[in-house]
């Protein structure tokens, strides 16, 4: 099943992370290593899952020392996490953020599953890096950005048919995403026919026992709907916030109202209401709506203020 309509709800990795993991919209204009003030997470979510019996794990082939984010997984309830540094990829090629190819990150995952996982059902994030730019071809073969996108499909390729091997998916669930759209350039056509969002539109798909359709699943949806739509998965009775919908299970449901960062201008934030997009500007008291304002029953604007002053740093576990 895949989603036409999927849009990050931040302008960065560390934004889509944000977004993926606890549920809120980072909508702050967020600069690089400002992870540690997004620790409150929906439902406390990885913490709830853990007392239920699920493992949490976090992969990636990238430093976790760029912007905290070692410190921050663990802050957010996450048990254990791998990045450069792990023995698979001493002696490997190294591109941005000192990442192996996503091939390896893929190939590591697979053989954790097989050899290390404990007996017990798990929920893992797993981070490539291949697609980022400057796109380095570790592998000698061609670079640029086309290159890059190819060799990452054909890893994840290779993924989803090493986990079908294992009836993995028979059972489970797999969800691909992108965290962001930014730095890679919009074409006219795009831009006129889907208008601002296009700046914030990513991929995202979903194999395995999700409950939904085979084929595309119509309406609005976004990062921060990840949350709620595991909880349902996982049989937890839980509420979604207005700014939350739900993607999995036999009736997906689209929040009542949408929040994005604008990657162009980090003082406005992009809003779709009942199919309709806004701008909102931020200046502190004098915050207002570029053109029409919204009508979706609630004050959004004051949701942007609330969702703007709920920081909370807390140190790790």
């Amino acid at each position: 099943s895949w989603f036409p309509d999927f849009y990050a709800n931040g302008f960065s990795t560390e934004g889509g992370l944000i977004s993926l993991m606890t549920g809120e919209a980072p909508i702050s204009g967020i600069r690089y290593g400002t992870a540690m003030l997004f620790t409150k997470v929906h439902g406390d979510f990885h913490r709830d899952v853990r007392r239920r019996g699920y493992q949490t794990r976090f992969f990636t082939t990238g430093t976790l020392k760029f912007g905290r984010r070692d410190e921050w997984l663990g802050a957010i309830g996450i048990e254990a996490a791998e990045g450069d540094s792990h023995p698979t990829y001493n002696g490997l090629p190294r591109g941005a953020f000192h990442a192996a190819d996503d091939k390896s990150l893929l190939r590591r995952f697979l053989q954790w599953f097989d050899d290390e996982r404990p007996h017990a059902p798990f929920i893992a994030t797993v981070l490539t890096v291949g697609m980022h730019p400057p796109f380095v071809p570790l592998d000698g073969g061609p670079g640029g950005e086309a290159a890059a996108v190819r060799r990452t499909d054909e890893a994840i390729g290779k993924f989803v048919r090493g986990l079908r091997s294992r009836r993995f998916l028979e059972q489970n669930v797999l969800f691909i995403v992108g965290d962001h759209r930014i730095m890679s350039p919009l074409g006219r056509e795009e831009l006129v026919r889907i208008g601002p969002r296009a700046m914030v539109r990513v991929p995202a798909l979903v194999l395995g026992a999700s409950g939904l359709p085979v084929g595309p699943v119509l309406g609005d949806f976004q990062q921060v709907d990840l949350l709620p739509s595991l909880q349902y998965l996982t049989g937890v009775e839980s509420c979604r916030t207005v700014l939350q919908g739900r993607m999995f299970g036999p009736n997906p449901m689209p929040a009542r109202a949408h929040l994005f960062a604008d990657p162009m201008r980090y003082d406005q934030v992009l809003a779709r209401v009942a199919g309709r997009d806004y701008l909102l500007r931020l200046d502190g008291d004098d915050t207002r709506w570029i053109g029409d304002a919204p009508d979706p029953g609630f004050d959004l604007a004051l949701e942007v203020a609330r969702l703007r002053l709920g920081r909370e740093e807390r140190p790790p576990d």
